[in-house]
Protein backbone atom coordinates (compact mmCIF):
# COMPACT_ATOMS: atom_id res chain seq x y z
CA UNK A 1 0.00 0.00 0.00
CA UNK A 2 3.11 2.37 0.76
CA UNK A 3 4.57 1.45 -2.28
CA UNK A 4 1.56 2.23 -4.47
CA UNK A 5 0.65 5.48 -2.86
CA UNK A 6 4.48 6.68 -3.38
CA UNK A 7 4.21 5.62 -7.21
CA UNK A 8 1.31 7.23 -7.61
CA UNK A 9 2.73 10.55 -5.86
CA UNK A 10 5.87 10.01 -7.55
CA UNK A 11 3.60 10.40 -11.18
CA UNK A 12 1.37 12.98 -10.12
CA UNK A 13 4.91 15.13 -9.20
CA UNK A 14 6.08 14.09 -13.03
CA UNK A 15 3.47 15.85 -14.30
CA UNK A 16 2.78 18.62 -12.30
CA UNK A 17 7.39 19.88 -13.77
CA UNK A 18 6.18 18.66 -17.06
CA UNK A 19 2.88 20.81 -17.65
CA UNK A 20 4.92 23.92 -15.44
CA UNK A 21 7.49 23.52 -18.34
CA UNK A 22 5.21 23.65 -21.16
CA UNK A 23 3.26 26.92 -19.54
CA UNK A 24 6.83 28.50 -19.50
CA UNK A 25 7.42 27.83 -23.30
CA UNK A 26 3.72 28.72 -24.51
CA UNK A 27 4.17 32.05 -22.23
CA UNK A 28 7.37 32.75 -24.16
CA UNK A 29 6.27 32.21 -27.64
CA UNK A 30 3.15 34.50 -27.40
CA UNK A 31 5.27 37.08 -25.95
CA UNK A 32 7.58 36.80 -29.28
CA UNK A 33 4.71 36.81 -31.16
CA UNK A 34 3.12 40.08 -29.97
CA UNK A 35 6.34 41.73 -30.15
CA UNK A 36 6.89 40.66 -33.81
CA UNK A 37 3.87 41.60 -34.87
CA UNK A 38 4.21 45.04 -33.10
CA UNK A 39 7.45 45.91 -34.64
CA UNK A 40 5.82 45.33 -37.91
CA UNK A 41 3.41 47.43 -37.67
CA UNK A 42 5.08 50.16 -36.08
CA UNK A 43 8.25 49.79 -38.90
CA UNK A 44 5.64 50.29 -41.57
CA UNK A 45 3.89 53.16 -40.26
CA UNK A 46 7.19 55.28 -39.92
CA UNK A 47 8.57 54.31 -43.65
CA UNK A 48 4.85 55.58 -44.89
CA UNK A 49 5.03 58.53 -42.31
CA UNK A 50 9.20 59.26 -43.93
CA UNK A 51 7.94 58.83 -47.59
CA UNK A 52 5.21 61.40 -46.98
CA UNK A 53 7.77 63.62 -45.28
CA UNK A 54 10.47 63.60 -48.25
CA UNK A 55 8.12 64.40 -50.94
CA UNK A 56 8.57 68.08 -51.75
CA UNK A 57 5.59 70.39 -50.62
CA UNK A 58 5.23 71.50 -54.09
CA UNK A 59 4.94 68.12 -55.64
CA UNK A 60 2.65 66.92 -52.81
CA UNK A 61 0.32 69.76 -54.59
CA UNK A 62 0.48 69.45 -57.89
CA UNK A 63 1.01 65.59 -58.23
CA UNK A 64 -2.45 64.74 -58.32
CA UNK A 65 -4.05 67.86 -60.68
CA UNK A 66 -0.86 68.24 -63.85
CA UNK A 67 -0.96 64.54 -65.36
CA UNK A 68 -4.80 65.05 -65.84
CA UNK A 69 -4.60 68.41 -66.97
CA UNK A 70 -1.67 67.23 -69.50
CA UNK A 71 -4.24 64.73 -71.20
CA UNK A 72 -7.09 66.67 -71.57
CA UNK A 73 -4.85 68.73 -73.05
CA UNK A 74 -3.53 66.28 -75.70
CA UNK A 75 -7.12 65.40 -76.34
CA UNK A 76 -8.30 69.38 -77.25
CA UNK A 77 -4.97 69.19 -79.70
CA UNK A 78 -5.75 65.91 -81.42
CA UNK A 79 -7.01 68.68 -84.38
CA UNK A 80 -4.13 69.97 -84.16
CA UNK A 81 -0.48 68.03 -84.66
CA UNK A 82 1.71 70.75 -84.22
CA UNK A 83 0.48 71.71 -81.07
CA UNK A 84 1.06 68.30 -79.77
CA UNK A 85 3.83 67.40 -80.81
CA UNK A 86 4.87 70.93 -78.61
CA UNK A 87 2.95 69.39 -75.72
CA UNK A 88 4.83 66.01 -75.89
CA UNK A 89 7.49 67.28 -73.96
CA UNK A 90 5.54 68.82 -71.53
CA UNK A 91 3.66 65.63 -70.71
CA UNK A 92 7.12 64.08 -70.36
CA UNK A 93 8.30 66.87 -68.32
CA UNK A 94 6.86 66.20 -64.43
CA UNK A 95 7.76 63.09 -65.13
CA UNK A 96 11.03 63.28 -64.05
CA UNK A 97 10.60 64.82 -60.70
CA UNK A 98 8.46 62.11 -60.08
CA UNK A 99 10.70 59.77 -60.59
CA UNK A 100 13.40 61.28 -58.89
CA UNK A 101 11.14 60.95 -55.93
CA UNK A 102 10.12 57.95 -56.74
CA UNK A 103 13.97 57.20 -56.38
CA UNK A 104 13.99 58.80 -52.85
CA UNK A 105 11.36 57.14 -51.91
CA UNK A 106 13.17 54.09 -52.54
CA UNK A 107 16.32 54.92 -50.93
CA UNK A 108 14.57 56.00 -47.67
CA UNK A 109 12.74 52.21 -47.59
CA UNK A 110 15.96 50.57 -48.11
CA UNK A 111 17.49 52.82 -45.10
CA UNK A 112 14.22 52.22 -43.33
CA UNK A 113 14.32 48.26 -44.15
CA UNK A 114 17.91 48.94 -42.59
CA UNK A 115 17.20 49.90 -39.84
CA UNK A 116 14.44 47.47 -38.95
CA UNK A 117 16.94 44.61 -39.25
CA UNK A 118 18.79 45.83 -37.16
CA UNK A 119 16.10 46.97 -34.85
CA UNK A 120 14.84 43.46 -35.24
CA UNK A 121 18.31 41.55 -34.66
CA UNK A 122 18.05 43.35 -31.49
CA UNK A 123 14.76 42.07 -30.42
CA UNK A 124 15.83 38.91 -31.43
CA UNK A 125 18.69 39.43 -29.06
CA UNK A 126 16.67 40.31 -26.43
CA UNK A 127 14.27 37.61 -27.24
CA UNK A 128 17.15 35.27 -27.13
CA UNK A 129 18.18 36.65 -23.60
CA UNK A 130 14.79 36.68 -22.18
CA UNK A 131 14.63 33.10 -23.70
CA UNK A 132 17.82 31.63 -22.00
CA UNK A 133 16.93 33.26 -18.44
CA UNK A 134 13.35 31.58 -18.69
CA UNK A 135 15.03 27.90 -19.61
CA UNK A 136 17.21 29.40 -16.50
CA UNK A 137 14.44 29.68 -14.39
CA UNK A 138 12.84 26.35 -15.76
CA UNK A 139 16.03 24.39 -15.47
CA UNK A 140 16.19 25.87 -11.48
CA UNK A 141 12.62 24.82 -11.17
CA UNK A 142 12.76 21.80 -12.39
CA UNK A 143 16.29 20.50 -10.25
CA UNK A 144 14.05 22.37 -7.42
CA UNK A 145 11.78 19.96 -7.95
CA UNK A 146 13.72 16.83 -8.60
CA UNK A 147 15.43 17.37 -5.28
CA UNK A 148 12.17 17.53 -3.35
CA UNK A 149 10.70 14.04 -5.30
CA UNK A 150 14.40 12.88 -4.23
CA UNK A 151 14.03 14.10 -0.97
CA UNK A 152 10.59 12.60 -1.01
CA UNK A 153 11.02 9.55 -1.98
CA UNK A 154 14.28 9.00 0.30
CA UNK A 155 11.54 9.93 3.45
CA UNK A 156 9.03 7.76 2.25
CA UNK A 157 12.16 4.80 1.99
CA UNK A 158 12.48 5.52 5.48
CA UNK A 159 9.10 5.62 6.27
CA UNK A 160 8.67 2.12 4.13
CA UNK A 161 11.57 0.53 6.06
CA UNK A 162 9.76 1.64 9.71
CA UNK A 163 6.80 0.30 8.75
CA UNK A 164 8.35 -3.22 7.62
CA UNK A 165 10.55 -3.11 10.66
CA UNK A 166 7.57 -2.62 12.91
CA UNK A 167 5.11 -5.02 11.18
CA UNK A 168 7.90 -7.60 11.63
CA UNK A 169 8.31 -7.14 15.24
CA UNK A 170 4.23 -7.49 15.56
CA UNK A 171 5.12 -11.12 13.54
CA UNK A 172 7.09 -12.37 15.87
CA UNK A 173 5.19 -10.81 18.51
CA UNK A 174 2.28 -12.37 17.38
CA UNK A 175 4.34 -16.11 16.37
CA UNK A 176 5.04 -16.14 20.16
CA UNK A 177 1.83 -14.89 21.22
CA UNK A 178 0.24 -17.92 19.31
CA UNK A 179 2.91 -20.07 20.32
CA UNK A 180 1.75 -19.53 24.01
CA UNK A 181 -1.50 -19.53 23.37
CA UNK A 182 -0.87 -23.53 21.53
CA UNK A 183 0.65 -24.42 24.49
CA UNK A 184 -2.05 -22.91 26.75
CA UNK A 185 -4.70 -24.63 24.91
CA UNK A 186 -3.15 -27.77 25.19
CA UNK A 187 -1.86 -28.09 28.81
CA UNK A 188 -6.14 -26.73 29.06
CA UNK A 189 -6.82 -29.94 26.92
CA UNK A 190 -4.91 -32.21 29.51
CA UNK A 191 -5.94 -30.93 32.04
CA UNK A 192 -9.72 -31.50 30.83
CA UNK A 193 -8.82 -34.85 29.81
CA UNK A 194 -7.81 -35.47 33.48
CA UNK A 195 -11.02 -34.40 34.81
CA UNK A 196 -12.61 -36.77 32.72
CA UNK A 197 -11.01 -39.53 33.82
CA UNK A 198 -11.11 -38.49 37.47
CA UNK A 199 -14.52 -38.82 37.49
CA UNK A 200 -14.55 -42.51 36.34
CA UNK A 201 -12.20 -43.32 39.19
CA UNK A 202 -13.30 -45.09 41.89
CA UNK A 203 -10.20 -45.81 44.54
CA UNK A 204 -7.06 -43.92 45.28
CA UNK A 205 -4.83 -45.89 43.31
CA UNK A 206 -6.52 -45.05 40.22
CA UNK A 207 -6.13 -41.41 41.20
CA UNK A 208 -2.31 -42.06 41.73
CA UNK A 209 -1.85 -43.48 38.46
CA UNK A 210 -3.35 -40.89 36.35
CA UNK A 211 -1.70 -38.17 37.97
CA UNK A 212 1.36 -40.05 37.55
CA UNK A 213 0.28 -40.35 33.86
CA UNK A 214 -1.22 -36.71 32.90
CA UNK A 215 0.81 -34.65 35.35
CA UNK A 216 4.04 -34.49 33.74
CA UNK A 217 2.31 -33.69 30.38
CA UNK A 218 0.82 -30.72 32.01
CA UNK A 219 3.95 -29.68 33.41
CA UNK A 220 7.37 -29.73 32.49
CA UNK A 221 8.84 -30.35 35.70
CA UNK A 222 11.64 -31.98 37.15
CA UNK A 223 9.31 -35.00 39.45
CA UNK A 224 6.67 -34.57 41.69
CA UNK A 225 4.64 -36.85 44.15
CA UNK A 226 1.07 -37.59 45.32
CA UNK A 227 0.49 -38.20 49.50
CA UNK A 228 -3.30 -39.14 50.21
CA UNK A 229 -3.62 -40.03 54.57
CA UNK A 230 -2.27 -42.84 56.09
CA UNK A 231 -3.01 -44.86 59.04
CA UNK A 232 -2.34 -41.58 61.43
CA UNK A 233 -4.32 -37.92 60.91
CA UNK A 234 -1.21 -36.46 61.34
CA UNK A 235 0.93 -37.86 58.55
CA UNK A 236 0.52 -38.25 54.72
CA UNK A 237 1.61 -41.32 52.76
CA UNK A 238 3.35 -41.01 49.57
CA UNK A 239 1.17 -43.07 46.60
CA UNK A 240 2.72 -42.34 43.81
CA UNK A 241 5.98 -40.24 42.63
CA UNK A 242 7.10 -39.53 38.98
CA UNK A 243 10.62 -38.08 37.41
CA UNK A 244 13.82 -38.17 39.16
CA UNK A 245 14.72 -38.76 42.68
CA UNK A 246 13.57 -40.03 45.44
CA UNK A 247 10.83 -38.40 47.57
CA UNK A 248 10.04 -38.49 51.05
CA UNK A 249 7.72 -41.34 51.80
CA UNK A 250 6.00 -39.91 54.83
CA UNK A 251 5.23 -36.12 55.18
CA UNK A 252 4.07 -34.40 58.26
CA UNK A 253 1.07 -31.77 58.45
CA UNK A 254 3.62 -29.41 60.38
CA UNK A 255 6.17 -30.10 57.98
CA UNK A 256 4.09 -28.58 54.88
CA UNK A 257 3.59 -24.64 55.21
CA UNK A 258 1.11 -25.29 52.52
CA UNK A 259 -0.68 -27.76 54.66
CA UNK A 260 -0.32 -25.39 57.54
CA UNK A 261 -1.23 -22.20 55.68
CA UNK A 262 -3.83 -24.19 53.75
CA UNK A 263 -2.78 -22.89 50.11
CA UNK A 264 -0.44 -23.18 47.83
CA UNK A 265 2.94 -22.44 49.01
CA UNK A 266 6.24 -21.90 46.37
CA UNK A 267 9.48 -20.75 48.65
CA UNK A 268 10.32 -17.02 47.65
CA UNK A 269 13.97 -15.93 46.14
CA UNK A 270 16.67 -15.35 48.26
CA UNK A 271 18.72 -17.43 51.73
CA UNK A 272 16.27 -16.50 53.75
CA UNK A 273 13.12 -18.20 52.02
CA UNK A 274 11.47 -20.93 53.87
CA UNK A 275 11.64 -24.49 52.92
CA UNK A 276 9.47 -27.31 54.23
CA UNK A 277 10.39 -29.62 56.61
CA UNK A 278 9.82 -32.74 53.82
CA UNK A 279 11.44 -30.87 50.75
CA UNK A 280 15.37 -30.63 49.57
CA UNK A 281 16.65 -27.32 48.88
CA UNK A 282 15.14 -25.92 45.33
CA UNK A 283 12.52 -24.52 43.04
CA UNK A 284 9.11 -26.72 44.14
CA UNK A 285 5.57 -25.94 44.71
CA UNK A 286 3.30 -27.61 47.11
CA UNK A 287 -0.78 -27.76 46.32
CA UNK A 288 -2.69 -28.72 49.40
CA UNK A 289 -5.78 -30.89 48.47
CA UNK A 290 -8.65 -29.46 50.46
CA UNK A 291 -12.90 -30.57 50.75
CA UNK A 292 -14.71 -29.67 53.37
CA UNK A 293 -12.26 -28.25 55.45
CA UNK A 294 -10.69 -31.22 55.96
CA UNK A 295 -6.57 -32.47 54.24
CA UNK A 296 -7.19 -34.84 51.57
CA UNK A 297 -3.62 -34.79 50.47
CA UNK A 298 -0.64 -32.94 49.09
CA UNK A 299 0.27 -32.56 45.60
CA UNK A 300 4.07 -31.75 45.61
CA UNK A 301 5.72 -30.41 42.15
CA UNK A 302 9.38 -30.01 41.75
CA UNK A 303 11.54 -27.74 39.35
CA UNK A 304 11.01 -24.11 37.98
CA UNK A 305 7.86 -23.13 35.93
CA UNK A 306 8.26 -23.23 32.81
CA UNK A 307 7.50 -20.11 29.98
CA UNK A 308 7.24 -16.67 30.85
CA UNK A 309 3.62 -16.84 32.41
CA UNK A 310 4.15 -18.02 35.55
CA UNK A 311 1.08 -17.36 36.82
CA UNK A 312 -0.88 -19.36 34.44
CA UNK A 313 1.42 -22.40 35.55
CA UNK A 314 0.64 -21.41 38.87
CA UNK A 315 -3.39 -21.55 37.72
CA UNK A 316 -2.78 -24.47 36.17
CA UNK A 317 -1.50 -26.08 38.61
CA UNK A 318 -4.11 -25.22 41.74
CA UNK A 319 -6.74 -26.20 39.13
CA UNK A 320 -5.74 -29.74 39.03
CA UNK A 321 -5.44 -29.95 42.67
CA UNK A 322 -8.53 -28.93 43.00
CA UNK A 323 -9.59 -31.43 40.56
CA UNK A 324 -7.79 -34.29 42.35
CA UNK A 325 -9.20 -33.02 45.95
CA UNK A 326 -12.87 -33.08 44.31
CA UNK A 327 -12.16 -36.46 42.71
CA UNK A 328 -10.56 -37.82 46.45
CA UNK A 329 -13.65 -36.34 47.69
CA UNK A 330 -16.00 -38.12 45.54
CA UNK A 331 -14.25 -41.37 46.04
CA UNK A 332 -14.67 -40.81 50.05
CA UNK A 333 -18.53 -39.57 50.22
CA UNK A 334 -19.15 -42.63 46.97
CA UNK A 335 -17.01 -45.16 49.83
CA UNK A 336 -19.14 -43.79 52.42
CA UNK A 337 -22.47 -44.58 50.68
CA UNK A 338 -21.70 -47.46 49.45
CA UNK A 339 -20.90 -48.93 53.09
CA UNK A 340 -24.20 -47.45 54.40
CA UNK A 341 -25.51 -49.09 51.67
CA UNK A 342 -24.50 -52.65 52.24
CA UNK A 343 -23.17 -52.45 55.86
CA UNK A 344 -24.72 -52.38 59.09
CA UNK A 345 -24.32 -48.86 60.68
CA UNK A 346 -24.15 -51.29 64.41
CA UNK A 347 -21.96 -54.11 64.06
CA UNK A 348 -20.14 -52.47 60.57
CA UNK A 349 -20.89 -56.09 59.34
CA UNK A 350 -22.42 -56.62 55.78
CA UNK A 351 -26.55 -56.64 55.89
CA UNK A 352 -28.33 -59.11 54.16
CA UNK A 353 -28.91 -57.85 50.96
CA UNK A 354 -25.24 -57.60 50.43
CA UNK A 355 -24.51 -60.99 51.92
CA UNK A 356 -26.94 -62.62 49.56
CA UNK A 357 -25.42 -60.56 46.53
CA UNK A 358 -21.89 -61.66 47.81
CA UNK A 359 -22.45 -65.37 47.97
CA UNK A 360 -24.61 -65.54 44.82
CA UNK A 361 -21.57 -65.04 43.68
CA UNK A 362 -19.25 -67.31 45.72
CA UNK A 363 -21.95 -70.28 44.34
CA UNK A 364 -21.23 -69.31 41.30
CA UNK A 365 -17.62 -69.55 41.52
CA UNK A 366 -17.73 -72.89 43.46
CA UNK A 367 -19.89 -74.50 40.94
CA UNK A 368 -17.39 -73.94 37.38
CA UNK A 369 -15.36 -75.22 39.64
CA UNK A 370 -16.93 -78.45 40.47
CA UNK A 371 -17.36 -78.22 36.41
CA UNK A 372 -13.84 -78.19 36.10
CA UNK A 373 -13.25 -80.85 37.74
CA UNK A 374 -11.28 -79.26 40.79
CA UNK A 375 -12.33 -79.70 44.73
CA UNK A 376 -15.02 -77.27 46.08
CA UNK A 377 -15.20 -76.31 49.65
CA UNK A 378 -17.46 -73.94 50.28
CA UNK A 379 -19.73 -73.59 53.42
CA UNK A 380 -22.23 -71.54 55.28
CA UNK A 381 -22.84 -71.20 59.03
CA UNK A 382 -25.78 -69.44 60.73
CA UNK A 383 -25.46 -68.07 64.60
CA UNK A 384 -27.81 -67.04 66.79
CA UNK A 385 -27.28 -65.10 70.04
CA UNK A 386 -29.12 -67.64 72.82
CA UNK A 387 -32.11 -66.04 75.40
CA UNK A 388 -31.06 -62.62 73.44
CA UNK A 389 -34.47 -60.96 73.97
CA UNK A 390 -34.82 -61.66 77.42
CA UNK A 391 -31.20 -59.91 78.14
CA UNK A 392 -32.93 -57.25 75.87
CA UNK A 393 -35.70 -56.91 78.31
CA UNK A 394 -33.92 -56.90 81.13
CA UNK A 395 -30.46 -54.78 80.95
CA UNK A 396 -32.23 -52.60 77.85
CA UNK A 397 -31.56 -52.00 74.36
CA UNK A 398 -27.89 -50.35 75.04
CA UNK A 399 -27.05 -53.67 76.49
CA UNK A 400 -28.35 -55.24 73.54
CA UNK A 401 -26.59 -53.15 71.34
CA UNK A 402 -23.01 -53.72 73.18
CA UNK A 403 -24.08 -57.54 72.88
CA UNK A 404 -24.38 -57.53 68.71
CA UNK A 405 -21.42 -55.33 68.55
CA UNK A 406 -19.09 -57.44 70.68
CA UNK A 407 -20.34 -60.42 69.47
CA UNK A 408 -19.56 -58.87 65.58
CA UNK A 409 -16.31 -57.67 66.41
CA UNK A 410 -15.42 -61.48 67.79
CA UNK A 411 -16.45 -62.98 64.83
CA UNK A 412 -14.43 -60.51 62.27
CA UNK A 413 -10.96 -61.33 64.89
CA UNK A 414 -11.82 -65.51 64.89
CA UNK A 415 -12.36 -65.49 61.06
CA UNK A 416 -10.45 -64.58 57.95
CA UNK A 417 -10.72 -61.92 55.42
CA UNK A 418 -11.89 -63.54 52.88
CA UNK A 419 -14.46 -65.03 54.96
CA UNK A 420 -18.06 -63.29 53.90
CA UNK A 421 -19.26 -61.96 57.41
CA UNK A 422 -23.07 -60.71 57.95
CA UNK A 423 -25.80 -59.65 60.13
CA UNK A 424 -28.47 -61.30 58.59
CA UNK A 425 -31.58 -60.44 61.20
CA UNK A 426 -31.94 -58.85 64.81
CA UNK A 427 -29.90 -61.32 66.58
CA UNK A 428 -29.16 -63.83 63.88
CA UNK A 429 -25.66 -63.56 61.84
CA UNK A 430 -24.52 -65.38 58.43
CA UNK A 431 -21.04 -66.19 57.75
CA UNK A 432 -20.15 -67.65 54.58
CA UNK A 433 -16.42 -69.44 54.30
CA UNK A 434 -14.50 -69.79 50.93
CA UNK A 435 -12.31 -72.93 50.53
CA UNK A 436 -13.26 -74.05 53.92
CA UNK A 437 -13.97 -77.81 54.10
CA UNK A 438 -17.14 -79.05 56.54
CA UNK A 439 -14.98 -80.39 59.10
CA UNK A 440 -12.60 -77.23 59.38
CA UNK A 441 -15.79 -74.82 59.36
CA UNK A 442 -16.96 -76.68 62.18
CA UNK A 443 -13.89 -76.63 64.17
CA UNK A 444 -13.77 -72.74 63.57
CA UNK A 445 -17.29 -72.44 64.64
CA UNK A 446 -17.00 -74.36 67.90
CA UNK A 447 -13.70 -71.81 68.47
CA UNK A 448 -15.43 -68.88 67.99
CA UNK A 449 -18.65 -69.93 70.43
CA UNK A 450 -15.58 -70.21 73.15
CA UNK A 451 -14.30 -67.04 72.48
CA UNK A 452 -17.55 -65.44 72.55
CA UNK A 453 -18.64 -67.20 76.28
CA UNK A 454 -15.31 -66.20 77.39
CA UNK A 455 -16.20 -62.56 76.90
CA UNK A 456 -17.79 -61.12 79.48
CA UNK A 457 -19.16 -57.59 79.26
CA UNK A 458 -19.73 -54.65 81.77
CA UNK A 459 -22.84 -52.38 80.84
CA UNK A 460 -23.39 -49.25 83.39
CA UNK A 461 -21.34 -51.18 86.14
CA UNK A 462 -23.29 -54.63 85.84
CA UNK A 463 -21.57 -57.27 84.58
CA UNK A 464 -23.60 -58.92 82.08
CA UNK A 465 -24.46 -62.79 81.79
CA UNK A 466 -22.64 -65.36 80.19
CA UNK A 467 -23.35 -64.67 76.27
CA UNK A 468 -23.97 -68.41 74.68
CA UNK A 469 -24.40 -68.44 71.20
CA UNK A 470 -25.80 -71.77 68.87
CA UNK A 471 -24.23 -72.37 65.06
CA UNK A 472 -25.66 -74.41 62.35
CA UNK A 473 -23.62 -75.56 59.33
CA UNK A 474 -24.49 -76.25 55.94
CA UNK A 475 -21.50 -77.75 52.95
CA UNK A 476 -22.47 -76.88 49.03
CA UNK A 477 -23.03 -79.99 47.37
CA UNK A 478 -23.50 -81.79 50.32
CA UNK A 479 -26.56 -79.53 51.92
CA UNK A 480 -27.45 -78.27 48.33
CA UNK A 481 -26.28 -76.07 45.58
CA UNK A 482 -28.20 -73.18 46.22
CA UNK A 483 -28.21 -70.43 48.72
CA UNK A 484 -31.76 -70.48 49.82
CA UNK A 485 -31.55 -74.25 50.05
CA UNK A 486 -28.07 -73.82 52.02
CA UNK A 487 -29.59 -70.97 54.39
CA UNK A 488 -32.78 -73.40 54.99
CA UNK A 489 -30.05 -76.63 55.97
CA UNK A 490 -27.88 -74.41 58.16
CA UNK A 491 -31.27 -72.59 59.94
CA UNK A 492 -32.30 -76.16 60.60
CA UNK A 493 -29.36 -77.07 62.09
CA UNK A 494 -29.49 -74.02 64.34
CA UNK A 495 -32.91 -74.97 65.65
CA UNK A 496 -31.81 -78.83 66.23
CA UNK A 497 -29.39 -77.07 68.41
CA UNK A 498 -31.62 -75.05 70.41
CA UNK A 499 -33.89 -77.86 70.59
CA UNK A 500 -31.66 -79.81 72.63
CA UNK A 501 -30.39 -76.53 74.60
CA UNK A 502 -28.17 -74.71 72.49
CA UNK A 503 -24.60 -73.31 73.24
CA UNK A 504 -23.08 -76.00 70.29
CA UNK A 505 -22.29 -76.64 66.80
CA UNK A 506 -24.75 -78.04 64.60
CA UNK A 507 -24.11 -79.72 61.41
CA UNK A 508 -26.48 -80.27 58.60
CA UNK A 509 -28.47 -83.61 58.60
CA UNK A 510 -27.88 -85.44 55.22
CA UNK A 511 -30.28 -84.17 52.34
CA UNK A 512 -33.63 -86.30 51.80
CA UNK A 513 -32.65 -87.48 48.20
CA UNK A 514 -36.37 -89.00 47.54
Amino acid sequence: MLAVTGSARLRALFICAGLLMVLVALWLWRDWSQLGAQQARTSTAQLAAQQLDELPQAWRLAAPDLAARLHRLDALLADSPAQQARLRPLMQAPSTPLNATHQAQLEVLRIEQARSRQQEELRLAAAGRQLALAGAVALGLALLLLLLLHFHLAEARRQQLRHRQTIERHNEDLSQLLAEVGRHNRSLGALAELARFLQSCVSHDETAQLLRHFLPRLFRLDAGALYLPGRSHDQLERRVQWGEGEQALLVEVDQCWALRRAQPYRPGDGSDRLVCGHADEGDYLCLPLLGRGEVLGLLHLIGPPQGDDQRFEQRLAELAAELVALSILTQRLQNRLREQAIRDPLTNLYNRRYFEEAAEHELLRAARRRRDGLDTHLTLVRLDIDQFKRLNDRYGHDAGDLVLRETARLIREQLRQSDLVSRFIDEAFAILLPDSPLDDTVCRAETLRRAILRNRLQHNGALLPEINVSLGVAAYGQHGDELALLLQRAEQALHGARQVGGTRVAVAGPVDRA
